[in-house]
């Protein structure tokens, strides 16, 4: 039983190779960490701080964790969005983010520096906006017992070493730009987006031998949303797809807020007031991820629940997941 289950645990990793090795993190939080993915979907007048960590679990025999930090922090420009005077403004971004199993096979870390500038083309919150990003990355990769180059057509090779990077704890950091344009509008009754980002452009190699299999397709993303806001409520809805080579993803999801106690929303103070957030979010042919959320005084928590829907359930095998959010606005 230890054999089989060593041998499903030795699958899903290498069958998670791909992904991880495309450096593209996958949250449910994807409005709050919406400009991880494109770097001017920004329609926060002000700075914001996110943390977040996640979670995914094989039934024990394997976990992936995730943990990003991401400050987005706007440069002049008027706080007040729907004013005629307002001539635009720059923002800047900083994260870092980890990403590792729990057994060692990977170990990758990301630092991001981003800047994007949102110019308004009406008197009533109407904005356009394009942002670029540059990414360094670490991969680090290690792995136990024997490999096919220590073998030949008669069994194992006595005292042979193998060259393959993932046994030699190989290292390698790499580069890597990204790009993205936005549509936005903000106002007292309804917000919406929409958004395109391109990232990876210059195709990073991701291992020493540069070769060609080894280097990052460039990812493509669409991302949209609205928000109506109501005296005591609100409600949204979004979702943001991701297209890398023969790979998607495909995520939308809801969320409804009501305000704590007899105080309606002061349009002008929406970001202070003490909220209950219920919502469920759909990751296409992969998970159901309801989610709760509490927002007082401008801070934020919110806990998302991954419940596999994929066909690894065949298999008899379970994945279940969280994500931990923490937001702060300024």
């Amino acid at each position: 039983m230890n054999r089989i289950t060593r041998i499903i645990t030795i699958a899903l990793l290498g069958g998670s190779l791909t992904s991880v090795k495309a450096q593209d993190l996958h949250y449910a939080d994807v409005q709050q960490m919406g400009q991880w993915y494109n770097p001017a979907l920004r329609n926060n007048p002000r700075g914001e701080f996110n943390i977040n960590f996640r979670d995914i679990r094989y039934q024990n025999m394997l976990s992936f964790r995730t943990g990003t930090a991401l400050l987005s922090m706007p440069i002049g420009g008027s706080k007040d969005t729907t004013a005629a005077s307002d001539k635009g403004r720059f923002n800047v971004s900083l994260g870092a983010a980890f990403d590792q199993t729990n057994t060692g096979f990977y170990k990758g870390t990301a630092g991001l520096l981003g800047l994007s500038y949102a110019q308004p083309l009406s008197n009533d919150g109407l904005f356009a906006a394009v942002g670029f990003q540059a990414s360094l990355h670490t991969n680090k990769y290690g792995g136990s017992g024997t490999f096919p180059d220590q073998f030949n057509e008669y069994g194992p090779i006595q005292g042979a070493v193998t060259n393959d990077p993932l046994r030699s704890g190989n290292k390698y950091n790499y580069m890597s730009f990204h790009a993205g344009a936005s549509l936005y509008k903000t106002g007292s009754s309804l917000d919406w987006y929409l958004g395109g980002s391109v990232r990876h452009l210059n195709r990073p190699f991701t291992e020493n031998s540069k070769l060609d299999e080894f280097r990052l397709n460039s990812t493509m993303g669409l991302q949209g949303g609205f928000t109506m806001h109501a005296d005591r409520s609100n409600f949204s809805a979004y979702g943001t797809g991701t297209w890398k080579g023969k790979a998607s993803e495909i995520l939308v999801g809801a969320r409804y807020e009501m305000v704590l106690g007899d105080k309606s929303i002061d349009p002008a103070q929406r970001d202070k007031a003490t909220l209950l957030m219920l919502g469920c979010a759909v990751r296409v042919k992969d998970a159901l991820i309801p989610h709760v959320g509490l927002q007082y005084n401008r801070t934020r928590v919110a806990l998302h629940y991954d419940m596999n829907t994929s066909s690894i359930q065949t298999s008899g095998f379970v994945r279940r997941g969280f994500e931990l959010v923490l937001t702060q606005n300024f």
